[in-house]
């Protein structure tokens, strides 16, 4: 069977790590200040300070895996610095090893357990790592330790939208807004929350006047669905293929338009969409199931059953891709290896009836 449809994206947002320091007040080239922060170092070897700079640089420059050899070394004679341990974790999630970042987050929690930045980045580690009982409980952490970590509520409150808590999501918005009354932010969980209200068409004005200010992938996902709610499926289609004209190696999207596609019986257009998906991403296991699914209710069995295999091999504890092969296996006659994979796509879906 072909995949619903998800949220949009995770609900992160904003600061990565907290401000760095100001450099310097000239305007240094890149090149200049990493020569001067190295020519610190060599000067002062013990120093801690010279290291943290540096570090960050690193990080700002896109530079991940020196800033984290840098500061690894540094971390060996000062185990507990703050701002090494914060630099390692920030590498380790640049370099998408979230257990790593895990591991120095936790260390950064303990050396400061008051810090809600330090529960906040953390929260982003589980995040890589699919722990979404400890994303909560950071989050929560953070948000009772810093009173005005206006990116943690922001998180907070989207991650309850996702799981329908829709009045503690507006109470913990309703502190965010009071921290940042005019930013983007608000008007987007504002209109989130118009939407879990029942009222769409204040969703899109909320939304729509969002982006006028950010033209982002998180706002068009969520003004599509406002205008899908509204009734509006023209304009919800549109929304997304204007964002593709500009970003075509957008697959989130691409797989969000693919169904509305199908919901509004344009299968052409789907089928095309999904092609081109998988032009920018062979391996995209959604992809290939959706895919398969179509070609199978289409008659195309052989080219749907390789499809189906191919998202099978990607995703094999996938509920909707075992029971796309399943399906396919019994119109293929291949009953026992057909019923074994129905039976545990079953188990692995109990909630959805779409899943045989």
């Amino acid at each position: 069977m072909p995949s619903f449809l998800t949220p949009p994206d995770r609900p992160w947002a904003g600061r990565l790590s907290s401000p760095g320091p100001p450099f310097a007040r000239e305007p240094l080239r890149l090149g200049e200040l990493r020569s001067r922060l190295q020519a610190a170092m060599e000067a002062r070897p013990d120093a801690v300070q010279p290291r943290v700079l540096l570090g960050r640089l690193h990080l700002r420059s896109s530079r991940p895996q020196e800033a984290l050899a840098l500061a690894e070394s540094a971390l060996a004679d000062n185990p507990k610095a703050p701002p090494l341990l914060e630099i390692v974790g920030l590498a380790r999630l640049a370099l998408d090893d979230s257990d790593g970042a895990v591991a120095a987050f936790r260390d950064l929690v303990s050396v400061q357990p008051e810090s809600g930045q330090a529960a906040f980045l953390l929260a982003r580690a589980y995040a890589g790592t699919g722990n979404g009982q400890q994303v909560r409980i950071q989050l929560e952490n953070a948000v009772e330790r810093d009173k005005e970590h206006f990116d943690a509520r922001v998180a907070l409150a989207r991650l309850l939208l996702d799981g329908d808590e829709t009045e503690a999501a507006r109470k913990v918005a309703a502190e965010a807004a009071a921290l940042r009354p005019e930013s983007i932010e608000r008007a987007e969980i504002d209109g989130r929350l118009a939407l879990a209200d029942g009222d769409p068409k204040r969703a899109v004005a909320l939304l729509t006047q969002a982006r006028t200010k950010l033209d982002s992938q998180r706002l068009t996902l969520w003004l599509a669905a406002a205008h899908w709610q509204a009734a509006e499926r023209a304009q919800s289609a549109g929304a997304l293929e204007e964002w593709l004209s500009r970003h075509p190696d957008d697959t989130t999207v691409r797989l969000r338009l693919n169904g509305y596609y199908m919901a509004l019986g344009r299968a052409a257009d789907a089928r095309a969409n999904l092609t081109r998906v998988l032009e920018y991403e062979p391996d995209n296991w959604m992809a290939r199931n959706d895919l398969a699914w179509m070609q199978f209710r289409e008659g195309d069995l052989a080219t749907a059953a390789a499809n189906a295999e191919h998202a099978y091999r990607l995703a094999p504890d996938n509920p909707l891709v075992m029971d796309t092969l399943g399906v396919i296996g019994l119109e293929q006659a291949n009953v026992k290896e057909a019923a074994s994979l129905l039976r545990k796509a079953a188990e692995g879906a109990a909630d959805n009836p779409q899943v045989r």
